[in-house]
């Protein structure tokens, strides 16, 4: 039992490996794309600077729930993988 359980924890540990890192990169091209296409809005003078700076706080707002989200998951699939088989 205990060899299943240090298996399981590794394949928990090897999709963690994976995933976290992604999610971040994904949070990191959405700022970016953000920020690229609301400078060019600003400069444009289709927008304001505040607002540009307003909605990138809005979208680190959005980010933060997803965030959490995706450690609820990570716990949740910890668990499954403890209680055996």
């Amino acid at each position: 039992m205990s060899d299943q359980l240090r298996h399981a924890t590794l394949v928990v540990m090897r999709v963690w490996a994976i995933y976290s890192p992604s999610m971040s990169l994904f949070e990191a091209i959405g700022a970016v794309i953000v920020l690229a296409f609301g400078s060019h809005a600003v400069l444009s003078g289709a927008m304001q600077l505040g607002d540009l700076v307003a909605f990138l706080m809005l979208t680190a707002f959005l980010y933060d729930p997803i965030s959490r989200l995706h450690q609820l998951n990570q716990l949740v699939q910890a668990g499954f993988c403890s209680r055996g088989r």
